[in-house]
């Protein structure tokens, strides 16, 4: 590589200016949540997840495990089941948020936990 063909990185990087570049960051796991119930019943039927309250979030759930992602924060997230009582996930994730030119990052939190079946059944 010739010198000149650097010149322009240079250029580039002596700027300073204070632009930010938004990284396409890839979307992160926050929290795990594995799923069981008191009656064996695994996987949980109709087994879903919400976010209550917490920073903005992608949820998915399969077969007994819930996926939520996101960044950090304090997240409380609902997971109900077909004829299961709902119950409420309490979760910190701790991290640093995506920001000018960096992606952050997420201490994924593992959770498990096991639904009642609702009353009367």
């Amino acid at each position: 590589m010739k010198w000149h063909s650097c010149i322009p990185m240079l250029l580039l990087l002596a700027c300073g200016d204070d632009s930010c570049v938004l990284l396409p960051c890839p979307e992160v796991e926050a929290v795990q949540i594995t799923v069981a119930t008191s009656q064996g019943t695994n996987p949980p039927p109709g087994l879903t997840a919400n976010l209550s309250s917490g920073p903005a979030a992608g949820i998915s759930c399969n077969v007994s495990v819930c996926h939520v992602f996101g960044g950090p924060g304090d997240y409380v997230i609902r997971v109900s089941a077909t004829g299961f009582t709902s119950q409420d996930v309490k979760v910190k994730v701790t991290g640093e948020a995506a920001g000018c030119s960096t992606c952050g990052r997420v201490d994924t939190q593992h959770v498990s936990i096991v639904l009642a079946p609702t009353a009367g059944d």
